[in-house]
């Protein structure tokens, strides 16, 4: 969290920025975002004894903000880290944020890209609106952006179609005239916190079924039940699957974008530089941060619910214990730190210990070895009193 040390160092953030609003959104286009909005964001918290920032779209806009100091070079640097490759800056580089390119499907309002980068440009009389710019050689990266929340499992018309999915849909089918992108690429942006670990189900599930995966993601998109959308100059693709064959992905953290921010070359630009560069190491998501969003989520963007119950992934598997162990190593960490306050996450860990007995001593072990965790170990205060009495319950049923 953010101490009054931390709070000097951001004291002049806000108006550093806002002294180069007309450099900064010579390479950035705020889609629907408001400057004047996010200026006033940074500047309430620059007030505050503890000011913090759980909010991806203030780091986002930061972290753009710096790469946009040096121009051309900064978004050179930017899209190479983004995609992993040295692709070719387009005529009229931009960085562009909360941006909307034309639904694939009918009934799916436009998907709010967070960020993306490439040979894009703006679509006729909108502000945010964007399509595919006809140069040569194009590219594009749209990147899904997550602070302090998951990856929502559904959408409104399709309960099956993840959040993800319908990201890397909307880049497959970007297009102008007919014409579709040569490279295709989806980056999703979290804290290191996340893309170190593996306890976080539907961020290294959904990530790696599509990375490593690409039938599957062919599958979901052909089996997909929304309709297609068809109009005089859109239209769905006609080989989605062959698409998917010009598609990479990369998963980054912002830790990383805020670390490689290029020192531009005007000395003018030094202050604000240092200060947004160094914005990551002052107020990173602390665990009190991820635990809170957790908890405040609702399930369908990863909150508490979305992982659990317990109780029916295990039973919806083979009666195998070797595969009851796989499911409940692969699910546990987050279902017990969900279960530290919440009632129903509790009451779901205790269905798992009643019914499957042969679970105890795995549910035990692994509510000891978050304690011991260095991450998880500083969430032990969130322990509520039923759930101690549970784990010392189980202890003790371990010690008969």
């Amino acid at each position: 969290m953010g101490t009054s040390s931390e709070n000097n160092k951001l004291s002049s953030l806000a108006q550093l920025i806002d002294n180069y609003q007309d450099e900064i959104t010579s390479y950035i286009n705020l889609g629907k975002v408001k400057w004047e909005k996010l200026i006033s964001t940074i500047r309430s918290q620059e007030k505050v004894q503890n000011p913090t920032f759980a909010d991806e779209q203030i780091w986002t806009f930061l972290m753009a903000c710096g790469y946009a100091l040096s121009g051309e070079a900064g978004l050179r640097e930017l899209s190479k880290i983004l995609t992993g490759s040295d692709v070719p800056l387009p005529p009229k580089p931009k960085i562009w944020l909360e941006a909307l390119p034309l639904p694939p499907r009918r009934k799916e309002g436009n998907t709010n890209v967070d960020m993306a980068i490439g040979t894009i440009s703006q679509r006729d009389n909108t502000k945010s609106g964007i399509r595919l710019e006809n140069t040569g050689n194009t590219w594009i990266c749209f990147c899904e952006m997550k602070f302090n929340s998951d990856i929502a499992q559904k959408t409104t018309h399709e309960a099956n179609r993840n959040q993800l999915l319908r990201v890397i849909e909307n880049a497959l089918c970007f297009q102008n005239a007919g014409q579709y992108s040569d490279k295709i690429y989806v980056t999703l942006v979290t804290p290191e916190k996340y893309h170190d670990r593996n306890t976080i189900k539907s961020y290294r599930e959904q990530f790696e079924n599509y990375q490593i995966h690409p039938d599957k993601l062919k599958h979901e998109l052909l089996t997909s039940m929304g309709l297609e959308r068809k109009q005089n100059d859109w239209n769905y693709p006609e080989d989605i699957s062959g698409l998917v064959d010009r598609f990479r992905m990369k998963w980054v953290s912002y830790e990383e974008l805020f670390r490689r921010i290029p020192e531009p070359p005007d000395p003018s630009l030094k202050l604000v530089y240092e200060a947004i560069a160094h914005f990551g190491e002052y107020f990173g998501l602390s665990p009190e941060d991820w635990y809170q969003g957790l908890l405040d989520a609702e399930a369908s963007s990863g909150g508490v619910l979305a992982y659990t119950p317990l109780m029916n992934m295990l039973r919806d598997r083979p009666d195998d214990k070797g595969e009851r162990k796989r499911v409940a190593a692969q699910h546990l960490p987050i279902a017990l730190s969900c279960a530290l306050q919440n009632d129903e996450c509790l009451q779901d860990i205790k269905n798992v210990a009643e019914t499957y007995l042969d679970l105890i001593p795995d549910i035990l072990a692994c509510a000891l070895n978050l304690r011991k965790d260095k991450l998880f170990g500083e969430w032990t205060k969130y322990e509520s009193k039923p759930y101690k009495d549970f784990i010392v319950s189980l202890d003790n049923k371990m010690s008969k």
